[in-house]
């Protein structure tokens, strides 16, 4: 942290942090030497956890802890993550095992996807287009209380058959089906389902900060996977989008602005 605004708190001056929403409502975000954001948005990075990978926080790992805990705590709970081996199922999976969830599972594509889900935590991983995907679920569950769910239109099928009564399922994503039809009747009443949207911009800010805080306790408790797919100096920041938009990555690219 190099400067502070008039009325912010003095304790983060100097010190090494991470943030979350420099890019929004701006052109360039964090692909820049210095960026300013609200105070709010920024927490202190632990010492033993390099910029790289601070950098790989923010967004992902924020969306993650409001989808899981926007209910609540999933101590002793079976939690479901759609999209194990990506950014932000990630880091729910590593975030529900943290907190104490009684079983952690995960779906995923196969191959280094389903390798990372397990690396982060998950007892099981399923492959989601497998024709038994949902009863594999069941026998292992019973049922679902909480699922962190990737895409919510075009998983409808699954989601609606493994969710357990009275559970959860909280998507920040839906490029199956931006107007799916939803089971209203047969699953969110007569199983007493919430059905939850996620905006991390637009969810409250007591929230927000509260994820910011429990994160930064995670860092400092638990065993950590964070995967860089790649790191690019400034000057090749076109590169860094390239990469991003090729859809290959394993992991998360960062820029560099100091190189």
């Amino acid at each position: 942290m190099e400067a502070l605004g008039e009325g912010a708190s003095a304790g983060l001056l100097g010190r090494r942090v991470w943030l979350y929403n420099a890019q929004r409502g701006r052109p360039f975000g964090t692909a820049a030497e210095f960026t300013c954001v609200p105070a709010e948005n920024v927490i202190a990075l632990p010492e033993d956890i390099d910029f790289e990978t601070g950098a790989c926080l923010g967004i992902p790992a924020m969306t993650a802890h409001r989808c899981l805990f926007a209910d609540g705590p999933v101590r002793g709970l079976r939690v479901l993550v759609s999209g194990g081996g990506g950014a932000v199922g990630n880091y729910a999976v590593q975030l529900a095992r943290w907190d104490g969830a009684a079983w952690v599972g995960a779906t995923a594509s196969g191959g280094w996807k389903s390798e990372d889900a397990k690396a982060a935590g998950a007892d099981a991983v399923f492959d989601y287009r497998a024709p038994d995907c949902a009863a594999r679920i069941m026998a292992a569950t019973g049922g679902v209380d909480r699922i962190v769910e990737v895409d919510v239109g075009g998983n409808v099928a699954l989601w609606s058959e493994v969710v357990a009564l009275n559970g959860s399922v909280v998507g920040y994503a839906s490029r199956g089906g931006l107007t799916p039809s939803i089971p209203v009747s047969a699953v969110l009443m007569r199983k007493n389902v919430n059905l939850r949207g996620v905006v991390l911009n637009s969810a409250p800010a007591a929230a927000r900060r509260q994820a910011m805080e429990e994160i930064d306790a995670w860092l400092r408790q638990a065993p950590r996977l964070h995967r860089v797919a790649v790191a690019y100096p400034l000057a090749e920041t076109a590169a860094a989008h390239e990469a991003v938009e090729a859809g290959t990555k394993r992991g998360t690219v960062v820029v560099l602005p100091g190189a």
